[in-house]
């Protein structure tokens, strides 16, 4: 095991194998960050994990972010929203509407339950017609 410098708990050293224009990428980012190579790759990973470990323990509690992007005059993608959220309302703790332009918005909610739950809640998100775009992402409760 060997340690990085300033970091409280011993780490272990790995080797990957990438392609040239990733390493050039990732030496890019790290430059403008003030970051290292180490501290990306654990980013990397950590999201990574945390996006996938919902899937292995849906009892465990955790927390997500979901957000899309609709049409607000579209009424029936509204009151499917209203509907769906008012159903989660336990593990919904909030949400946050951006009007984009006169008829885009951008909307925000942050859960906190069963990972089971939330998955369902994202799920019936997921499924309306008329969303432009949609994002879950997941963070670990450790």
């Amino acid at each position: 095991m060997s340690s990085e410098k300033g970091s409280p708990i011993p780490l272990q050293r790995y080797s990957f194998t990438l392609p040239p224009e990733i390493i050039e990428k990732v030496d890019q980012i790290t430059k403008k960050l003030n970051m290292n190579r180490s501290m990306i790759v654990r980013e990397a990973l950590t999201q990574w994990l945390s996006n996938f470990e919902p899937h292995i323990q849906k009892e465990k509690q955790g927390l997500a972010v979901i957000t899309y992007i609709y049409n607000h005059h579209d009424n029936r993608v509204i009151s499917e929203l209203l509907k769906i959220q008012h159903d989660q309302e336990n593990i919904i703790n909030f949400t946050t509407h951006i009007h984009l332009t006169h008829t885009t918005c951008f909307e925000i909610v942050v859960c906190r339950g069963k990972y089971k739950e939330i998955f369902k809640l994202a799920n019936n998100i997921r499924k309306i017609k008329g969303l432009r775009s949609f994002s879950v992402n997941f963070a670990v409760e450790q």
